[in-house]
């Protein structure tokens, strides 16, 4: 495979050179999605207990993961580094789509949309951190007292 090259939207391409380069684009982001699960799955025990430091105590005991059949663990483990590894891959992605579709738009709308794909990170992390600050502990109190409220 050639070395990456960037198109200028003058430039006329061939169906066979746009098919190679949304090919070299995709092989970056399953090559950086493969790394991203990898360490995700080397550190899925950390990752997990990250995860379960909100979870609250009841009478002092905490509370912990429930396994009920022997493949739990390996399943939690490769779940962890698969979502793990989509989210580390994200913004790769989200710029390799954006390289291989700019080409295709006029250079007016070039600077309309660099704000755009600078908010769509920002965006995403004011989401995570709205949901694990403000979402999450309000809906853990809430949780254990609507599973006493089915039993």
């Amino acid at each position: 495979m050639r070395r990456h090259r960037r198109v200028h939207p003058s430039e006329q391409l061939s169906l066979v050179d746009h098919l190679d380069e949304l090919r070299t684009r995709l092989v970056v982001v399953l090559a950086v999605l493969a790394v991203a699960v990898g360490i995700c799955f080397w550190q899925s025990g950390a990752i997990l207990n990250g995860l379960a430091a909100p979870l609250p105590t009841q009478h002092g005991h905490t509370y912990r993961f429930l396994v009920t059949n022997p493949l739990d663990g390996i399943l939690t483990s490769l779940s962890i580094a698969i979502y793990g590894g989509l989210l580390l891959t994200m913004p790769v992605a989200t710029y390799q789509l954006y390289a291989y579709l700019i080409p295709a738009l006029d250079e007016r709308h070039h600077r309309s949309l660099r704000p755009l794909v600078l908010m769509i990170p920002t965006f995403f992390i004011v989401g995570v951190a709205f949901a694990w600050y403000l979402v999450l502990p309000p809906a853990l109190d809430f949780l254990p007292a609507a599973e006493a409220l089915v039993r």
